[in-house]
Parts: structure tokens; C-alpha cells; sequence
């Protein structure tokens, strides 16, 4: 096997466990199982009362880019490889390690690279993938999660600039296509912009706009959402670029998996207090009715959500585009309160009162 190109080495470094994400130990209801079925080595127990294995832990960071809640930290050895060694002032070509690909940054599985980083990456330069070697991986899972990986890569991107971004090869080289240097400098004019060229300099005001921000935050490496954080960060600066470059030239909208509630919600509040991430906030009851806001970035589509809400409130996830990451009013759900303690009930609900003050006002009648 070559040699060449940045290799991730097996270290004694593992990721870190951030328990308070971790979607079993935030309820009893249902078991996520993603991060042992994910690993090769078997570090991880469902078993709550068994520690986990980290003397097994060969350094992969699939657990990492597989947890739906982002309860682990990829390694430091693989967020300087993912950071430090990257050179995006042209195309980046990421490939398994099992590939002999010259000048490409290698890493031990594609299904190990989280989305939201590839995502990140491709706001700034184009971004090459060969999954030559996904086909006959000896870990389909892993085939598998990289096609979901990239699926919500694509949906974020959107297709247009999916397509310009990034390439995904399955065999041959890529070549990137020359630009001219008076192309890439021109500053177009009012005229211009509304004669039909608004795409061409959206392209490039959107690259300037992300390549002006880093790609991580250094007080943030502790934080199993750097990612994440990161993501937000470049989507507002490209809003604020595309904003001052030129009038009428709207920002490109993003694509983000979010929960769908249903019209059997009322806002009573258990999403927002188990949701991980704090993504969902659910205002007071007015006029009958509850604003449920969620905030895109701190979403990670673990559906736990869905899984605890016992009104069948949340029928699962569906994809959305969206102007931003930042918070934004999602649904208004009809809802009353509890004429007692000011709890969420049911529309309709006869007496008006949650089970707990109904409960008291039995007593008390007796």
C-alpha cells in the first residue's frame, strides 16, 4: 500500500464521551443502540452500569460521526487531521485509507468524517470523495452510512451547488477545471447582476463568504457540536456577504432534517425538556394556540423527540429548506392551560385541568 498522503494512525487517543447528550441516559424509553452497533471493537455496552471498553478503542471515530445526538468528541488526533492538515486553496480529495490516491488527505473509513464537516468543507472549496472502496468493504454498515452521510450533504447544498462542489468517484481522477484569473477578480456591475449573471457571482460571493471564516473555533475543540457550531457560523457569514455585495442577490437557502409535528400536538413540553441540544423551545399558549421554535444548528435529527412524546406529537423527521440555521418559528400548535397551575392540556379538555390538579380537585370535592 502506498504510503503517500496524510495517514490517520492508530493512536491510544479515543473520542470523548459527553454523557449528558447520550440519548439513553437521558431517558428509559427506548435504547439507542447506533454507537455499539457502529463500532469494531465493541468499547461500548448498553448495559448503563458497564463502563466502557476505551482500552479496545482503535481510534476510528465512527462512534463519533454515527452518534445522532453528538454525544462524542472526535479524537485530538483526528480534529487536527480534519483542520490542521487541510488545504483548502484548491479541490480536497478525501479517500479511504485503503485507497492509493496520491496528495489526498486518507482517513480510516469515509463513514467516519461527520457531514457536517464535509458540508463545511464544500461551502469553501470543491470537495472530491472516492468510494471506490466502499463497494466491497468488508463493513457494509459502513458503505451504508457513507451514502447517508453524503445524502445530507447534498440535501444541505442543495443541488446546484452540489453539483459544482462535490465530486464523488467511484474510479479515475478528477481534474479540476481552470478558472481565469480576470474571471475570478471581475467586479460586476448593477447592469450586470440583473442581466442574467446573478448566479455566476452568487458562486463566488458564497466561496469568499465561508473561506473568510476558519473552519473551527480553537475555544470550541471540547464541544462534540463543534461541527455544527462551525456550520452555523460559515452559513451567516455567507448570508452577511451575499447581503452587502448586492442588492437583490438573495442568499441560497439550506436543507436540514427537522421534526414534523402533527396536529395531535399541543405543546406540552417533553420535547423541550429531553431534546439534547435544548433545539426546541415552546412558547406561552395565546389565543389558543402554542409557537414551537427550533434552532436548525443545534437539531441533530436523533428523533428522540418523536420517541418520548406520548400524543404521537412528532411523526419522525422530514427536510426542509431553510433561509438560516438560527431559530426560527416552526409550527403553531392549538393548545390550552391548566386553570390551575398554567400546565399544557389538551384542546377541549373537560374540567380544564391537568391530571395532577383534576387528582386534587377530586379530593377536595370530597
Amino acid at each position: 500500500m502506498s504510503t503517500s498522503g496524510k495517514v490517520l494512525s492508530v493512536m491510544t487517543e479515543h473520542p470523548h464521551f459527553a454523557p449528558e447528550n447520550c440519548i439513553n441516559r437521558r431517558q428509559r424509553r427506548y435504547a439507542c443502540t447506533v454507537c455499539s452497533d457502529v463500532c469494531p471493537k465493541g468499547v461500548f455496552s448498553l448495559s448503563t452500569g458497564e463502563r466502557m471498553k476505551w482500552d479496545r478503542c482503535i481510534d476510528c471515530g465512527l462512534c463519533a460521526a454515527a452518534c445522532p445526538s453528538r454525544c462524542f468528541l472526535p479524537s485530538p488526533s483526528s480534529q487536527r487531521s480534519y483542520t490542521e492538515d487541510l488545504d483548502l486553496s484548491g479541490p480536497l480529495t478525501l479517500v479511504c485509507r485503503e485507497e492509493e490516491e496520491h496528495g489526498a488527505l486518507r482517513v480510516r473509513c469515509l463513514a467516519a468524517v461527520p457531514w457536517e464537516l464535509l458540508a463545511l468543507i464544500a461551502m469553501q472549496t470543491e470537495l472530491v470523495l472516492y468510494v471506490g472502496r466502499c463497494a466491497g468493504c468488508a463493513h457494509p454498515e459502513w458503505a451504508g452510512r457513507v451514502r447517508e452521510q453524503l445524502a445530507l450533504v447534498r440535501d444541505f447544498l442543495g443541488e446546484d451547488r452540489w453539483s459544482r462542489q462535490v465530486h464523488v468517484l467511484t474510479e479515475g481522477r478528477f481534474e479540476a477545471p481552470e478558472v481565469a484569473e480576470e474571471e475570478e477578480e471581475k467586479t460586476l456591475t448593477r447592469r450586470e447582476i440583473f442581466s442574467g449573471v446573478k448566479r455566476r457571482m452568487a458562486k463566488g460571493l458564497y466561496k469568499a463568504a465561508a473561506a473568510r471564516l476558519s473552519l473551527l473555533a480553537e475555544e470550541e475543540a471540547s464541544n462534540p457540536m463543534q461541527y455544527r457550531r462551525a456550520l452555523a457560523r460559515a452559513v451567516l457569514a455567507e448570508q452577511k456577504r451575499v447581503r452587502e455585495a448586492a442588492e437583490g442577490l438573495k442568499a441560497p437557502d439550506y436543507g436540514v432534517q427537522l421534526p414534523r409535528f402533527t396536529a395531535d400536538c399541543y405543546g406540552c413540553g417533553i420535547c423541550e425538556k429531553l431534546c439534547p441540544q435544548k433545539a426546541i423551545e415552546i412558547g406561552p399558549e395565546k389565543d389558543g394556540k402554542r409557537l414551537i421554535y427550533l434552532t436548525p444548528w443545534k437539531c441533530t435529527g436523533c428523533s428522540l423527540c418523536m420517541h418520548v412524546c406520548p400524543h404521537s406529537g412528532i411523526s419522525g423527521l422530514h427536510s426542509l429548506r431553510v433561509p438560516g440555521l438560527t431559530q426560527l418559528a416552526l409550527v403553531r400548535v392549538p393548545s390550552a392551560s391548566c386553570e390551575r397551575c398554567g400546565m399544557s392540556i389538551p384542546p377541549g379538555s373537560d374540567p380544564p385541568l391537568c391530571p395532577a390538579c383534576a387528582a386534587k380537585a377530586g379530593r377536595w370535592k370530597r
